[in-house]
């Protein structure tokens, strides 16, 4: 729950949002994130009212409060004594907005309200029993902010996908690879398996399957140089040329152990999007050369 505060005249307003009831959805064009926030309103003086005649709010994002969106809503409620009310907020967020915050998020979500409140003060004015008058005195800008946190798997397992936000895949995958045909399979399905993951925000899970792609060439090459027999797919291991040999072992020994959570550098617990993304493509990049090593290595036998 997040909490902030705001000051009329010598009392304490209280705002605060829950984080359970903040939605998301999207249109054709638009993804929407409505973030309610609850107004418990004390009225400064006897005699009083208080007229809500709008407000301005700003969505940021993280440490470095990365602007997200901007939002301005006429209120128009007039209160005469002490009362709760709910302002909704509607962010617009845009693709290249969400697809920042992917890129930037680790694990749950911090984001930061910032809000302005433009009041009007009036005092009650009795000319007799049967005539009561309201008198302006003044308008009034009332500042206040609000720090929310969302769980990430509140955030990828609800919000995203009302957001209407997809990823495109990251690469075409051939379904068949001349070059590979005895492991291909295998490595198209942990492939596949890896993307379904990365689409579904979970980038650990996609890093593991990337991860296993590499096991059985991260096993062979420790075997070469202890000079134990490799197994019969990696013969050409040994045909290669000096320098591709120790581009595969140097790429592989460290996106293997790169891919491993417990050597995940850093001090956060989760990988991240651009983590994800880039080590999918390395490894991709390494099969695909691995492939035409063996073509060479096969052309000679």
């Amino acid at each position: 729950m997040g909490k902030g505060s705001f000051t009329i005249i010598s009392k304490v307003q209280d705002i605060e949002v829950k984080e359970q009831e903040i939605i998301a959805s999207s249109d054709a064009l638009n993804s929407y994130l409505t973030i309610p926030v609850n107004v418990k309103f004390r009225l400064p003086q006897a005699n009083m009212s208080i007229d809500f005649l709008g407000s301005e709010s700003t969505l940021l994002f993280g440490e470095n409060q990365m602007l997200c969106s901007q939002f301005n809503k006429n209120i128009g409620y007039s209160y005469f004594d002490d009362s709760k009310f709910r302002i909704d907020l509607k962010f617009n967020l845009t693709k290249d907005v969400i697809s920042q915050i992917e890129k930037l998020r680790h694990s749950s979500l911090r984001f930061t309200i910032k809000m302005k409140f433009l009041i009007a003060l009036k005092n009650r004015i009795v000319l007799n029993s049967d005539v009561t008058l309201w008198s302006s005195n003044y308008l009034q800008n009332q500042d206040s902010q609000i720090e929310i946190e969302i769980p990430k798997s509140t955030w990828v397992e609800s919000l995203m996908l009302s957001l209407g936000y997809n990823n495109i895949r990251l690469i075409e995958i051939p379904k068949t690879h001349n070059q590979l045909t005895d492991e291909y399979q295998k490595i198209k399905k942990e492939f596949d398996t890896a993307e379904d993951y990365f689409n579904k925000k979970d980038y650990n899970k996609c890093i593991s399957h990337c991860r296993n792609v590499l096991d059985a060439l991260n096993r062979n090459l420790k075997k070469n140089k202890n000079q134990k027999p490799l197994e019969s797919t990696f013969g050409w291991l040994n045909s290669m040329s000096q320098s591709s040999y120790a581009w595969i072992d140097s790429v592989c020994s460290a996106t293997h152990v790169l891919a491993s959570k417990t050597h995940h550098p850093g001090d956060y617990e989760d990988f991240t999007r651009q983590e994800a993304e880039s080590i999918f493509l390395v490894v991709l990049g390494l099969i695909n050369f691995i492939a035409h090593e063996r073509e060479k290595y096969e052309l000679f036998l």
